[in-house]
């Protein structure tokens, strides 16, 4: 497939950016003018109402992915969410990305760590950034715990369609990004397997999310995380606290919901192994050499993605593991894994001659919790006569848990390596990124 150029801004700390290939008048062409301008917002404008008109085009597809990224946020869930943590306001991608001494203009500039490291704590939206107090004493009295998580879950239809545009976009990966303009710092190609990846990251947050929504969230936020006060007193209600509501099972209609989840998941990480398997030669802009991975390691990663994908149906033997181990998920889609129902995980122990409490957890519930969907329980001494398939030579044809078989011409040529970002443009912003 002929690679297309695309104007784009991109995101921090992985990758990002918009795309297309103009068409006059359209959506997408609107986008990459905005995109020239380093208006983000205006191009995400562009790009949804293009993804919107035509959800199979991979160019609208991934400018709409990329720049809705960029912007989730300012989502006024987000915004309210992280003000519920003592938050002054949302995250202002103009700020920390885009705009002037965001990220990408101190990248232009050549400035260093330090400056762009100055200039957040400067502007972050979080006072214990700058004042060091601590952020516990910013979180409301009577904040509960679902109000953090109902901010969420209001989200997941937003994360849920972000996962689908870029599975749309790596499917005509791939995608050469140009990152220009007066904050844009050079050109990256992205190919199918880094955007099946972030089509799989976005849907493990809403599998996280449909998961949470059958579990009990009916406590105040600070008294299940604010651990300064140690007396005895205060850990026993701590303690009540997380043993009453911590795993227990609140809506089991949600967790119905959870196998279409984890499919596709596991569907979107198996295809991005895929993807990085068959990679051919990259171009001399490509972020990442997946030949590298390929002496075994991708296949046989694939071998148990696609195993973990079928717990999604039913009982499942983990290929390669001596001795058998398998596992099944259906207690926890039926709302059968309730933590609180196997008894106290969380007790308070106190040291008399010195004076101190602490909580310490039980796991003889967890383990009654995990003997539930597995075989085997970790806990279980005899385990300890596992054997994972060893490495016998790091250019040879096997790993540390090698299922498949693989030609050793593969594997002579492409060793196994870590990732390797061969992007000129990653590789020249790398060595300046230091921090004085």
């Amino acid at each position: 497939m002929t690679n297309r150029k695309v104007m784009v801004v991109a995101c921090a700390l992985a990758l990002a950016g918009a795309c297309g290939d103009p068409t006059p008048g359209g959506g997408v062409s609107a986008g990459e003018e905005a995109l020239d301008r380093c208006d983000i917002r205006a191009a995400h404008a562009a790009y949804s109402e293009a993804y919107t008109s035509a959800p199979d085009d991979p160019d609208a597809a991934l400018g709409f992915a990329l720049t809705d990224m960029l912007l989730v946020g300012e989502d006024p869930n987000a915004v309210a969410g992280l003000q519920l943590w003592g938050f002054t306001g949302g995250m202002d991608s103009e700020m920390l990305l885009w705009g002037p001494s965001a990220l990408l203009d101190t990248l232009t500039r050549h400035g260093s760590g330090s400056d762009y490291g100055d200039f957040v704590e400067a502007n972050f939206p979080y006072p214990p950034v700058r004042d060091r107090t601590n952020g516990l004493d910013r979180i409301a009295a009577d904040t509960t715990a679902r109000q953090v998580v109902e901010r969420g879950f209001a989200m997941q239809e937003r994360f849920a369609r972000i996962s689908a545009a870029f599975e749309t976009a790596a499917q005509g990966a791939p995608r050469s990004v140009s990152i220009n303009g007066s904050c844009g710092v050079g050109t990256v190609e992205l190919q199918a397997a880094e955007l099946y990846l972030l089509a799989g990251a976005w849907q493990g947050v809403v599998l996280g999310l449909q998961i949470a929504r059958g579990y009990s969230w009916d406590f105040l936020l600070l008294d299940g995380i604010d651990w300064r006060d140690g007396s005895p007193e205060r850990l026993r209600h701590q303690a009540d606290v997380l043993n009453e509501h911590l795993g227990a099972v609140s809506d089991a209609g949600a967790l119905s919901a959870v196998p279409d989840q984890w499919r596709r998941f596991f569907s979107l990480m198996n295809s991005a192994l895929r993807a990085a398997d068959a990679a051919g030669a990259p171009g001399p802009d490509a972020l990442v050499e997946w030949r590298a991975y390929r002496a075994g390691l991708l296949p046989s990663m694939l071998v148990q993605g696609e195993a973990a994908q079928q717990l999604a149906d039913g009982t499942v033997t983990a290929p390669g593991l001596t001795p058998e181990w398998s596992g099944e998920l259906q207690p926890l889609f039926r709302g059968e894994l309730d933590l609180a129902a196997f008894g106290r995980s969380f007790e308070v122990y106190e040291d008399p001659m010195w004076g101190d409490a602490w909580i310490e957890v039980d796991e003889a519930p967890i383990d009654q919790v995990l003997m539930a969907v597995l075989s085997r329980s970790p806990f279980d001494d005899t385990l300890s006569n596992v054997e994972w398939s060893h490495l016998d030579d790091w250019s040879g044809d096997r790993t540390d848990w090698q299922i498949v078989e693989v030609p050793s011409e593969r594997a002579d040529v492409y060793p196994i390596d870590m990732p390797r970002f061969i992007s000129p443009t990653v590789e020249r912003y790398r060595d300046q990124w230091y921090f004085e």
